[in-house]
């Protein structure tokens, strides 16, 4: 299982037998969502037309509820007060979590995600969860790897900083990857481990 950062606060998860995309956003001049994948999950309402721009051919999972497609197994469950969508994947035996843009985490999502081999989680406060929250969110998970989102889009144009939620979790700040390509066996047995994506 591969995981990418495509921007934003978007990501690629690629498995042996196929690929989607958490998140998608409208492409621009500067950042460009790739197209090649086999489904694109939406954690928030959008307008039809900017589905469609989004996907093209590929499948559009906009409502919470269980697929499959390729050998990707989605689980997605309301959560938040602004009709969004956790996700939880499965690829290549590796359990992912995804909580989009929310400020608070209700029971049902974490029941969802609760186990979860890699949780992607923002934590920059203001419209999404803080360090404070995002720590208490991992503390009742129990990920074995972390991936926090910080960028600025999400914090209304002022970036946010990991150094809190690494102080939150007790871990020293580690050098930023391109991509994080992992197989079940690789995952640490121990310690929560956390990624950071090179911006």
């Amino acid at each position: 299982m591969t995981l990418t950062w495509l921007g934003q606060n978007c990501f690629k998860i690629e498995g042996k037998s196929g690929s989607l995309v958490l998140n998608p956003f409208i492409s621009t001049k500067t950042q460009r969502l790739p197209k090649n994948a086999d489904a694109f999950l939406f954690v928030r309402p959008m307008p039809e037309k900017d589905v469609a721009a989004i996907t093209g051919e590929s499948l559009s999972i906009t409502t919470p509820g269980e697929y499959e497609i390729k050998e990707l197994l989605i689980a997605g469950q309301p959560a938040g007060d602004k009709g969004e969508t956790v996700f939880r994947i499965v690829a290549d035996g590796v359990h992912v979590g995804y909580i989009g843009e929310q400020a608070t985490f209700d029971e049902a999502a974490a029941d969802l995600l609760e186990g979860v081999d890699v949780l992607v989680l923002p934590v920059g406060g203001g419209v999404v969860l803080d360090a404070s929250g995002a720590g208490a969110v991992v503390s009742k998970i129990e990920p074995r790897i972390v991936v926090p989102i910080e960028t600025a889009e999400m914090v209304g144009g002022k970036q946010a900083s990991v150094e809190q939620f690494c102080k939150e979790l007790g871990i020293t700040k580690p050098d930023a990857v391109k991509k994080l390509s992992l197989l079940r066996k690789d995952l640490p047995a121990d310690e929560t481990m956390l990624v950071l994506f090179e911006s």
